[in-house]
């Protein structure tokens, strides 16, 4: 795949892990459905997604075209309509809280050291 901004690259990363979840959230909820004992005491299923770049999340929240994006195909806008129903919310985080840039990025020493401990809790 290849992007040609970091709003799309950032959008194309969101589609492709929320590809991941949406199933689970479904399975979960046919498990409810059914009479499955599931440990959550919460009636809905939902996701928290976070997403540190602001244009990415507004593309996500608000389905409009617009020149820059349309040329994003249309199989990473998927998760939309989990979004309106509020089944899928998207947080936006800080890029020094982001964990995920401990594998992406080069990091200075201390950014390293406050992202492994958040990652490995402790």
């Amino acid at each position: 795949i290849i992007a040609l901004s970091s709003c799309e690259a950032e959008y194309i990363s969101l589609s492709e892990s929320l590809r991941d979840t949406i199933p689970l959230m479904n399975l979960i909820h046919e498990f409810k459905e059914h009479g499955f004992p599931v440990t959550s005491s919460q009636p809905k299923v939902y996701c928290k997604a976070f997403e540190d770049n602001s244009v990415a999340l507004e593309l996500a929240r608000l389905p409009k075209m617009r020149p820059q994006t349309k040329h994003i195909n249309i199989k990473y806008h998927h998760f939309r309509e989990y979004v309106r129903l509020s089944l899928i919310e998207l947080l936006p985080i800080s890029i020094t809280e982001q964990i995920a840039d401990i594998f992406t990025k080069p990091l200075a020493q201390n950014a390293f050291l406050h992202l492994r401990k958040a990652l490995l809790h402790y």
